[in-house]
């Protein structure tokens, strides 16, 4: 049986066994009121994330099925989770993305292209890329030029950049829901 990543604390163990970064850590952590157990708990995780936890592998459950979930969810919202047969999941996701999508076009936000390479920009980019298959049909017909002028631009722009962190949220619970950790 393989040990425990992080095995429990020894009777008899002292302090001066620790390293003195960990007993600096027990003064600062242990006057902030954190419980024993959790300080434990750290010190375990601070000891044992050396080379032995990085060289570890997490076991997927139906690797091509969870493969499939994320693809189909980050291609059209809540198509990966029609693909898992959570039709009301799927359903609401794809509602609430289709209207913060619209919203975002009818307050006249921008959908952003690779423009330039400023840090902000490349952020808005990648958010906007992660809405799936609509951004590509949205840069290709030409909508979200985004109106500068326009009282409603930020509003606009905060509902579209929100239509696309909301996807990578819905990737995420398609592939939690693949590898069976929610129901």
């Amino acid at each position: 049986m393989p040990e425990h990543p992080y095995p429990r604390k020894r009777a008899g163990t002292r302090r001066a066994n620790l390293h003195p970064t960990f007993v600096q850590l027990d003064c600062q952590w242990l006057c902030r009121g954190l419980l024993q157990a959790d300080y434990h708990r750290i010190l375990m995780i601070l000891r044992y994330s050396g080379s032995s936890m990085a060289n570890r592998r997490i076991a997927l459950k139906n690797p091509g099925k969870t493969a499939i979930a994320c693809v189909l969810a980050w291609a059209v919202p809540g198509l990966g989770h029609l693909y898992l047969k959570r039709t009301g999941r799927a359903a609401v996701f794809f509602a609430s993305f289709i209207l913060l999508f619209w919203l975002g076009l009818a307050q006249n936000g921008k959908i952003y292209s690779l423009e330039n390479l400023e840090f902000f920009s490349l952020l808005k980019f990648f958010d906007n890329v992660s809405m799936g298959l609509i951004y590509f049909w949205a840069r290709l017909t030409g909508l979200g030029p985004g109106d500068i002028t326009s009282f409603s631009f930020e509003y606009g722009n905060t509902f579209l950049l929100t239509a696309g962190l909301l996807n990578m949220l819905f990737i995420v619970d398609a592939f939690d829901t693949a590898q069976e950790r929610k129901h």
